[in-house]
């Protein structure tokens, strides 16, 4: 922008015709002799007026200039506030909207069910956030009624140490996990059946695919209606173990993005770990079969030896004791055997 041309319309055009202006006056009418003094006097007004008129028309140009581009500046910055007001409201009106989506839209002639729903703990609802392995037990009636008195028997202010990878950290005692959790193997059948409705309810509020979603509700619905339910005595264990394994395999693939559709019911898995159940059963079976009876107790000795030694102040008769050796395969039986060889001595061939 040129510089500012300082307003004309207060300056007066000066008296050529005074004293002042008489050597260039004089000047002049040397140039030309045949003026005088009055002819150049007017003369050099009339230039002054024609350069004033000048002045006077660029000052009143950039006037306008100046008027115009405040206009146009005043006008953007309408534009600017209004476009503001607008972006502002518009904000408003989305965070009022994400609000209301996040509340759900409130009927005002519905009234609270009878039947509330179970809730489970914030740590179970984080770990589905993070499509992270939480175990079924959160789920279940009673981790939801763990998680229930834990919120009313703790405040907000209330932390507890957390293990995150190599390090510990302070969390909300509501936001870690259980100390009485069960692991997803140690469940029952009627466990996971009663934990499935509500672990595929809040799947379906979380950021989840639906895919991974439908995975879920068919992973459940192929279990639950499987023949493995009817098959006793380990037919239902198989179907918790089977679970288990696939449910933490699922999202340990998913974390190495080598995820699987677990919907499809592995049978060739089912009757493998039908196969190990069944062998664990039978090793657990063979060890109670060959565990050699426990050696008689010290209080049992006792009462066998103490009728015994009532013998021993008769002078006609002696007391013989035959005590029965350890076997080989119980040490503990030595440590026994040994506290009795003290009282050998009143009962082993004694006569007065």
């Amino acid at each position: 922008m040129p510089p500012a041309i300082p307003n004309p319309d207060f300056e007066t055009c000066p008296n050529f015709a005074s004293d002042h202006y008489l050597t260039l006056r004089q000047e002049l009418i040397n140039a030309n002799p045949a003026s005088s003094h009055e002819a150049v006097a007017q003369r050099l007004a009339d230039s002054w007026l024609l350069e004033h008129q000048a002045r006077v028309d660029a000052y009143t140009a950039q006037q306008l200039q100046v008027q115009a581009e405040r206009e146009q500046a005043e006008l953007e910055e309408a534009d600017r506030q209004r476009d503001e007001a607008a972006q502002k409201q518009q904000e408003s009106q989305q965070e009022i909207t994400k609000m209301h989506e996040r509340f759900g839209k409130a009927d005002a002639n519905t009234m609270v069910d009878v039947h509330l729903p179970a809730r489970p703990s914030t740590y179970a609802l984080e770990k589905l956030r993070k499509c992270e392995y939480v175990e079924l037990y959160y789920f279940t009636p009673q981790g939801c009624q763990e998680a229930a008195s834990s919120i009313h028997d703790s405040s907000d202010s209330t932390y507890a140490i957390a293990e995150i990878g190599d390090k510990l950290t302070l969390k909300n005692s509501s936001a870690t996990s259980s100390r009485h959790v069960i692991k997803d193997v140690d469940l029952s059948w009627e466990q996971v059946e009663v934990a499935r409705p509500v672990f595929l309810q809040y799947i379906a509020t979380v950021p989840w695919p639906q895919e991974y979603i439908d995975w879920h509700m068919e992973f459940f619905y192929h279990l639950g209606s499987h023949p493995h339910r009817g098959r006793v005595p380990y037919g239902p264990q198989v179907l918790v173990h089977y679970q288990a394994r696939v449910r933490r395999q699922w999202h340990d693939a998913l974390s190495h993005k080598e995820g699987f559709n677990l919907g499809s019911i592995n049978e060739l898995l089912l009757t493998k770990i039908y196969n190990e159940l069944q062998q664990d059963e039978k090793s657990t079976s063979i060890q109670r079969l060959v565990r050699p009876p426990p050696f008689f107790q010290p209080n049992t000795a006792l009462t066998i030896l103490l009728p015994l030694l009532s013998f021993v102040h008769h002078p006609r008769f002696t007391c013989g004791l035959v005590l029965p050796l350890p076997a080989p395969h119980a040490p503990h039986a030595t440590s026994r055997y040994h506290s009795l060889l003290p009282m050998l001595p009143y009962c082993a061939h004694l006569a007065v």
